[in-house]
């Protein structure tokens, strides 16, 4: 009797591999719901139970009797059956994928660029009428390469404040403040104010969403009994924050905590807690408390997240060319700057980047509606004039990280 033909190999682990590859593409998961589908996969497919292999890892070779023929078949058959489970599983993870993670890469469309900052002209941290001139370089911890970055990362868009004379009144209700709404002068334009007047507790909020509480306070050095601990300081105004209806509940991230020895205050500011990194000074959220854990001004921008989106990300060089070239968007971390400046005004240095991490900024569509959008932010010190001899300060710049097919310029 003739022997039979060999089967075709096959490699199971091949298959495994591609199920994996097409469970795991598309906009990236939260990690544990990952983690959970590659062990589901794994536990389906053939290739990942030991039975029909050797510890090295190689099939063993099918006899050529009939008995071992109908095993060989038999086990052939449940590895189809494994392959065709794991599939079936992956084309229902595809199918939730598609329903109800986010959506679609990109999926509102060319997104503006970064705001900065005050201008220097508007009293910004170099101070009134001065510009920058800055030349970068990489410093040693970059110079042999950038570091790895994701390919997509999400951006944000946000919810535009209400701007209106009822959500104000429903703010200075829920505040104690008995007072009508009134349109005061501001600028061109025209703000929003609750103030009964006579030193009682007043809110006004401007066009732009910033809201901001005050009520009388004698403000004096620190020292006093009554000033809260860090600890105490943050769950005071993180309580009164979201209570007051400042900031929605839990959309408060991590908060600083800053002393005022001349005021004799406290002062907590909270970013987002979503994302995690927000370089623009918006949105944020501030609670300035005195003795007897009193909160005597509290101030916010906040534009909670209404959706949020993949978008591709270009390679962390592209932005450092621009941020060479001087269109990067510069933020200096000083509060005043001493001098000297030259005649025409512009403070020049050096600057040295030490890092640089993705980050994310506000941004304004023509439209009004604001986003958080990825970021590279450059950080590091610029060696500038001093008024005793150079001084070095920390500076950040950053420039965008999505690419430039899905950015507004």
């Amino acid at each position: 009797m003739k022997g039979l033909r060999p089967m075709p190999k096959h490699d199971d682990r091949l298959d495994l591999e591609r199920l994996l590859e097409q469970a795991m593409a598309g906009p990236p998961a939260e990690s544990s719901f990952r983690a959970r589908l590659r062990r589901r996969i794994r536990s389906l497919h053939p290739a990942a139970v030991s039975g029909g292999e050797t510890r090295e890892g190689r099939r063993r070779p099918a006899g050529r009797n009939g008995r071992a023929w109908r095993q060989a078949r038999g086990r052939s058959g449940r590895a189809l059956a494994g392959v065709a489970a794991a599939a079936a599983l992956v084309a229902v993870v595809l199918l939730a994928r598609q329903v109800f993670l986010p959506g679609p890469l990109a999926e509102f469309g060319k997104l503006p660029l970064p705001v900065a900052g005050l201008e220097p002209s508007q009293g910004a941290a170099g101070g009134p009428g001065f510009t920058f001139d800055f030349s970068y370089r990489l410093g040693a911890d970059l110079a042999g390469g950038w570091p790895r970055f994701p390919e997509r990362e999400l951006a944000y868009r946000l919810r535009r404040p209400q701007f209106t004379e009822e959500w104000v009144s429903r703010l200075a209700s829920g505040l104690g403040i008995q007072a009508p709404v009134v349109r005061e002068g501001w600028h061109d334009s025209y703000l929003l104010a609750a103030d009964p007047g006579e030193g009682r507790a007043a809110l006004r909020m401007f066009p732009n969403g910033y809201t901001v509480f005050t009520q009388p306070f004698e403000y004096g050095p620190a020292g006093g009994p009554g000033l809260p601990g860090d600890v105490r300081a943050l769950a005071l105004a993180r309580q009164w924050l979201e209570e007051s209806g400042f900031v929605p509940p839990g959309e408060l991230g991590a908060g600083t905590v800053t002393r005022d020895h001349e005021s004799g205050t406290v002062l907590v500011r909270f970013a987002p807690a979503e994302p995690g990194d927000v370089v623009t000074t918006s949105p944020f959220a501030v609670a300035q408390i005195g003795t007897g854990e009193r909160i005597v001004m509290a101030s916010a921008t906040w534009y909670p997240a209404e959706a949020s989106s993949p978008y591709p990300l270009r390679g962390v060089a592209q932005a450092w060319d621009e941020v060479e070239s001087g269109r990067g968007v510069l933020e200096w971390a000083v509060t005043e700057y001493s001098g000297p400046v030259g005649e025409d005004n512009i403070v020049r240095g050096l600057a040295t980047v030490g890092r640089v991490r993705l980050a994310w900024s506000l941004a304004i569509a023509p439209d009004g509606t604001p986003y958080l959008v990825p970021v590279y932010a450059f950080s590091g010190t610029v060696e500038v004039p001093g008024a005793e001899g150079p001084e070095s300060l920390p500076f950040e710049v950053w420039a965008p990280a999505v690419t430039r097919s899905h950015t507004g310029d």
